[in-house]
């Protein structure tokens, strides 16, 4: 991740002479400098709370919650009451565990791929 003082050396640069004309010049070659604003919404997943435990088959950490992601949801460390539901894997711990204390719904990788439409 960017440090305070990256970002901040990174401003001073391209708002500085040099860096503008870096800018412009980068622009005039044909490189896009901004990334497109990624639309979540209309998935499967919409507006959905989404927590993540244990280890699973098909998906590392991050592929789980960009799958997440991707089908508009948002993926948390941590469950509550606002969570929707929990994809458990294998070696679930305390998250299942207060899943059901809370009374939260609890489903397999297995299920959490029908659902996302894979």
């Amino acid at each position: 991740p960017a440090t305070p003082e990256v970002a901040n050396s990174l401003h001073t640069f391209f708002n500085s002479e040099v860096g503008r004309h870096t800018w412009t010049h980068l622009e005039r070659a044909g490189i896009n400098m901004t990334e497109p604003k990624r639309r979540t919404t209309g998935g499967p997943l919409t507006d959905k709370t989404v927590v993540p435990t244990g280890t699973f088959e098909k998906f590392s950490r991050q592929e789980i919650q960009d799958a997440i992601r991707q089908a508009g949801g948002k993926p948390a460390g941590s469950v509550s009451k606002s969570t929707d539901f929990v994809v458990a894997g294998e070696k679930a711990g305390s998250k299942l565990d207060k899943a059901k204390e809370l009374g939260v719904e609890v489903i397999s990788e297995g299920e959490f791929v029908k659902r996302i439409g894979r």
